[in-house]
């Protein structure tokens, strides 16, 4: 009989194995053409055009009024590169209350988004992917709120952020798994429907949060240390062990 602790290094495996297939999907829309290739208009079967096509299709028409607009704006400080402050607060908080299970989810979810930031940020500068708004312009793009800078929109931070701290606190709380899927996804929804991204980039920010989230939950160990006492022959000594 299979048991349950069997199962889930092969779940973990194939979660790497998927969020780094949708990485790979997201990375190659964004890479400029190489010097001499045909412009991506001259292939309209290309990924890059199938990402406009989405893009269209989830931004909408410029000028056009949307009901979600209000809420999707209302979630996007939670995959801002600020909400580290949350996490760090709930480790902050737990440690004031002695609240060991508090320190751990502001630990863990702070490691995520930190992790998540420095792939995302250093992907930004290297792949310097034109914002929708400045590749098609402004006739052809709906941006709703503040403009984002330009040439930063693959991979989207704040899908990565989101999906940093959704997956660390869905491991954490299985039972609370849709809801912070939930929240992540409607972020990174959001990111293309505000004009901010393209579908690409919002795929590759989920699974650059989902493998930092993954990475720090796998090896949790390595952040959190017990000390206990350590019985001897004729001591009692104090031992300092990793655990999960």
């Amino acid at each position: 009989m299979r048991t349950a602790s069997s199962r889930k290094p092969l779940s973990s495996v194939w979660s790497w194995i998927i969020a780094c297939s949708l990485l790979l999907c997201g990375v190659v829309p964004s890479c400029p053409a190489a010097e001499g290739a045909a412009p991506v208009e001259a292939l309209p079967t290309t990924r890059e055009s199938l990402d406009e096509r989405l893009f269209h299709a989830i931004n909408l028409k410029p000028g056009h009024r949307d009901a979600l607009d209000p809420l999707l704006q209302g979630l996007m400080p939670l995959g801002d590169r600020a909400a580290i402050a949350v996490p760090l607060g709930l480790y902050g908080w737990g440690r004031l209350a002695g609240d060991r299970r508090l320190r751990e989810v502001g630990v863990f979810a702070a490691a995520a988004m930190a992790s998540s930031a420095l792939v995302t940020e250093g992907l930004k500068g290297l792949i310097a992917r034109e914002r929708p708004v400045q590749h098609l312009g402004e006739a052809k793009v709906r941006v709703v709120g503040p403009r984002a800078a330009d040439n930063r929109s693959f991979p989207s931070g704040h899908t990565s952020n989101a999906f940093a701290w959704a997956t660390v606190l869905a491991g954490l709380y299985p039972d609370q798994e849709l809801l912070c899927y939930g929240v992540a996804t409607a972020i990174a929804f959001g990111r293309v429907r505000l004009g901010a991204h393209y579908p690409s980039d919002v795929l590759a920010g989920a699974a650059i949060g989902y493998l930092a989230g993954r990475l720090v939950l796998d090896h949790r160990d390595l952040l959190l240390r017990r000390e206990e006492p350590a019985p001897g022959l004729n001591t009692l000594g104090v031992a300092q062990r990793f655990r999960f």
